[in-house]
């Protein structure tokens, strides 16, 4: 009993000092270039008993499921609701297109104005900020293919279905064709490791902020 007093005591202590312990963290599926990163693996050699418990998801889904604690970090992509919450950017990506250049013959970089008349492939995440500054560029855009994943459209490009406009990370982690970066900045997005403002962060967590 004695022993396994000193073993609670221990581990408590190691907990408290962020030693031991477990990162509840959700993921987008394009923070695979930034995830996991530098910082991680320097927590983990430091600290070798510590455990990452991930969940994949949306953007939406994943600040859900941490405003209602079940995640204790989440890294996700702009544009989302912020109130409530704290942030570190991991990175901000440009928007790219995603297509045949023997079909498309886009010039490089792309304006808004050079999308008119190309068949586009929408993100539907991204579609109210594309409709609301085509339509200030004076653009009316033939979206020949709308779904709900970045991967989706980026497929879809790859079989000559039309042009996708993603963010550039998710490209250069699924494609093999050349892609086209569009120049407006607007339409940068920024991947965040996003936390709740009023939680009491445990010290492993803080470890691994402090990190970063």
């Amino acid at each position: 009993m004695v022993n396994l007093e000193r073993q609670a005591h221990d581990e408590l202590h190691q907990e408290e000092n962020g030693e031991i312990g477990q990162i509840n963290l959700g993921l987008i599926s394009s923070a695979g270039e930034l995830i996991p990163n530098t910082a991680m693996q320097t927590l983990t050699r430091n600290y070798p008993r510590l455990t990452f418990n991930i969940t994949e998801g949306n953007t939406f889904d994943l600040v859900d499921r941490l405003n209602s604690s079940l995640l204790d970090l989440v890294v996700v992509r702009t544009p989302l609701n912020m109130r409530g919450l704290a942030k570190k950017v991991l990175n901000t990506d440009r928007m790219v297109a995603v297509g045949d250049p023997a079909i498309t013959h886009l010039p490089s970089p792309l304006r808004l104005t050079d999308l008119a008349g190309v068949p586009l492939i929408l993100y539907r995440r991204f579609e109210a900020i594309f409709n609301r500054d085509f339509a200030q560029a004076g653009v009316t855009p033939f979206y020949a293919v709308k779904c709900d994943d970045a991967r989706t459209a980026i497929r879809w490009a790859d079989r000559g279905m039309g042009v996708a406009l993603v963010p550039e990370s998710i490209a250069r982690c699924t494609t093999q064709q050349t892609f086209t970066p569009v120049d407006y900045p607007a339409w940068d997005t920024r991947v965040q490791l996003v936390w709740k403002k009023d939680q009491m962060l445990r010290p492993v967590i803080r470890h691994l902020l402090d990190l970063l």
